[in-house]
Order: structure tokens, then sequence, then C-alpha cells
């Protein structure tokens, strides 16, 4: 016997109109405060408070936080958090659900990070219960990742600014050529040039570096990357304490004083971080923090006019950028800015998924940490890097550039590395034409 299908189309259009207007119309599908979506796999699931993250543990950590909700909005501001002695620290607990552990401080460092902006959407009572599965809509103060895929051939015809309102420059103009040949190119003069001094030698010849930027670069700003401490003093961080290298700084924050060139922005300790090591500083990481104090100290007396800023390499797999904090950093008064060198490698952006999982979260992350911090946030190195695993990427460009847009209001500075060192440049020269073609669109004054 054949069996009949039973279709009554007077109940099932109108049901179905009702859905569509429950999803179109604004308020119709409000709920508060959930926002956790029917999950049947949590591979699937991406966290509302930690945008492109999976899995239960992040699915675990917002129905925690939202449990938590009631006691969040009753406070008028964040808790501070109870000091703890590491990630893994057991006699921690969580102020908000009582939970111990690494756990229990990553729910707190999640709500204090952003405490307001979850009090606003969801103590409001206007938050939309929507599936979260897929493509959340974020609720932390960075820009939402973007949801349409983009093939790593893009030209970067999607991205559309309201044009460069920080300060931005092109490393190695005055080495490969006219700085001023260059800003022609791109379509906008170039506003900031950086120097490395990393000998001691260099940092006493500073009026002099001073009188050649004037003299190629007329009022651009200037930014200097310092060693902490150059060869072969490198890791001797109970002599700088005690004072033994305050000469170099002090003559070299004199000699900028008396050049009046005025502002200066100074990276200390330029990738502190990085595989090789250079300063000794996982080696001794107190003794790090201290020496970065005892120089913040010195160049602030003799010349109120540097500013100081704390430089780590871009995290990538290597290790979390909260860790990276939690390690080195000096403390709100001794750092003036914070400024990343984020090149497009290990891995480099081959899509938008590894855009958004391998750049975009760590990108996120700093932008709200240099807004709790109120502390501008800086890219004193970010371009291709073909040395190692990059490659000619316009995709990296176009991004990087929307993050800069979205987040003008914290960007202070940043500076393409045009260098041949690592195959970056994009001029003179093809040796990346299609990042060239991407660049010079989105930077140009005239688009």
């Amino acid at each position: 016997m054949t069996r009949r299908k039973v279709r009554d189309s007077s109940l099932v259009r109108p049901l179905c109109l009702i859905a569509l207007l429950f999803l179109l119309v604004p308020g119709a599908s409000e709920a508060a405060p959930s926002r956790i979506g029917v999950v049947r796999d949590c591979n699937d699931y991406r966290s509302v408070y930690h945008p492109g993250k999976g899995g239960c543990y992040y699915l675990r950590l917002d129905r925690t936080l939202e449990a938590a909700l009631p006691q969040l909005c009753s406070l008028s501001s964040p808790r501070p958090l109870p000091s703890f002695r590491s990630w893994t620290d057991r006699n921690y607990v969580s102020v908000y659900t009582g939970k111990r552990g690494y756990t229990g401080i990553r729910i707190d460092k999640t709500i204090n990070d952003n405490f307001y902006d979850l009090k606003k959407s969801w103590c409001s009572g206007r938050t939309t219960a929507a599936d979260n599965r897929r493509s959340p809509s974020p609720v932390v103060s960075s820009p939402p990742r973007a949801s349409t895929p983009v093939s790593a051939a893009s030209t970067g015809a999607g991205i559309v600014g309201t044009g460069v309102t920080w300060d931005s420059g092109m490393h190695c103009a005055w080495r490969d050529t006219n700085p001023r040949t260059l800003g022609k190119w791109r379509g906008r003069p170039l506003g900031i040039f950086q120097y490395f001094l990393f000998k001691w030698r260099y940092m006493l010849k500073v009026d002099r570096i001073v009188a050649r930027h004037r003299a190629m670069n007329g009022d651009a700003k200037m930014m200097i990357s310092l060693p902490m401490l150059a060869p072969p003093n490198i890791g001797d961080f109970r002599g700088c304490v005690a004072g033994r290298y305050d000469g170099y700084y002090r003559t070299f924050a004199r000699k900028l004083a008396q050049s009046g060139i005025g502002t200066v922005h100074v990276r200390l300790a330029a990738e502190f971080n990085n595989r090789s090591d250079r300063y000794r500083a996982f080696r001794d990481p107190s003794g790090f923090v201290q020496c970065f104090r005892r120089i913040y100290k010195v160049l602030k007396t003799e010349n109120p006019s540097i500013l100081v800023e704390w430089g780590p390499n871009r995290a990538g797999r290597s290790f979390k950028a909260e860790a990276l904090v939690e390690r080195f950093w000096p403390g709100d008064q001794y750092v003036d800015g914070i400024t990343l060198s984020f090149y497009d490698n290990s891995p480099s952006a081959k899509n938008i998924n590894w855009w958004n999982k391998w750049f975009y979260d760590e990108l996120s992350w700093w932008a709200s940490f240099a807004r709790s911090k109120n502390k501008p946030l800086n890219f004193a190195e970010w371009g291709i890097n073909k040395r190692r695993d990059g490659f000619d990427n316009p995709l990296y460009i176009e991004q990087m550039f929307k993050f800069f847009n979205e987040n003008k209001d914290i960007i202070g500075y940043e500076i393409y590395y045009n260098c041949t060192s690592v195959r970056a440049r994009l001029y003179p020269g093809v040796e990346n034409p299609k990042a060239a073609r991407v660049y010079r669109r989105l930077w140009s004054k005239r688009r």
C-alpha cells in the first residue's frame, strides 16, 4: 500500500509567515538574557564572548557567564581580580562564579575585559536570542569579524574605508628609494619614520639621526627602536636596575631634547618575545620588568617628550597574548603605548578562516587590552614576510587596513615594513604586485 503525504496548505503557509515575521520584526525575537542557541555538536559552536572559538569549553564558558548575569547586572563596575600566582593556581576562586583554577580566572577576565559592553547589551533586556553556532555577534569592544568568506586572491575591492586618520609610514624608505617618491607612489606622504639603534654607539649619535631625519622627511614624526640592553651587556638586568647603564639612556634622551625634535616614539626592547629571546626576557621576566621601569624613569626624567612604548612581537602559535602580559607588563605607569610587530607569517593568512583564527582574534585581544589600559595601539612593523611562509597576499593587506580603520580611535601609528630583508617590498619593484595594488588603493588620498 502506498503512503500518501498529507499537505494542508491552509495551515503550512500561515505558520511560515508567522515564523518569518518572528525573525524579521525588531523585538519579535527578543529574549533576555539568553543568547545560547541549541547546539547538537560542540565542535560547531562558536562562543559569543570569544568570537571564532569553538568547542564544548567555550559553550560551557558562555553558559557559566549567562548564569552569572544577575550578579553582573547588580554591579556598577567590574570587581577587581584577586591576586593569583599562575594560570593554573588551584587556590584561585572566581569572584563571579566560585569556580576554581584556570577556568575561574578566564571567566573573571572575560567579564572584566568586556564588563561595560556586557552590562549594556545584556542587562538592558534588548538582547536577541539568535543561533550563535556559526556566526555570532560578539559582545566585545573590538570590531566584529568578517562573516563573508574572502578569497586569498581578492583585490581588496570589498574594503571601503573612511581614510587614513592615523600616522602612517613605510620603513626602509630612506634605504631603497626617496621618501617623497614613495609617498607619491602610494598617494599619501609618509607621516612617520622608524630608526633602529641597537648598539650603544648608535644611541649616542642620535643627534645625527635627527638631523638626517629632518633633511629627508621634513615634519614627519620620528620613531626609534631602542635595545634593552645593547651588546655586550644584553641580559644584565641586575646591572641595569643598579643604574650601570643609565648614562647611555640619559645621553640619548638629552640629545633628543637638545635637538628640539619634540615628541619622539621610543619602542623599548622591540620584539622581546621572539623565538631567539633577544633580550633574555624569558630567562628572567622579573629582571626584564624591573629594567624596563628603570630605563623608563631615566628617559622620562631627561626628556618628558619621549613616549616610551612596550613592544612585543605577534604571539601567533607560540603563546597567548594574555600570558605575555601577565609575565612582562611593566605596569600602566611605565608604558605610554603598546607597539606591536605583526607580520603575515607563522602562519600566514592563507584565507579568511586562517585570518580569523591566527590574526583577528589576537588583534581584537590587543585592541581590547589597549582600551582597558587607555593606551594607544601602534604597529611599528607589519607586512608580508616571504622569507618564511608568507606570500604575495592582498587579503592580509586589506584585512589589516580594515582593522586599523575600525579601531582608529586607538591606533596611534602604523609602519609597513617595505624592506627586501623579508621580501616584503611593495615599491619599487614587482615582488608583490597583488599586495602592492591593494595597499596603494586603500592608503591613497585620491580614492
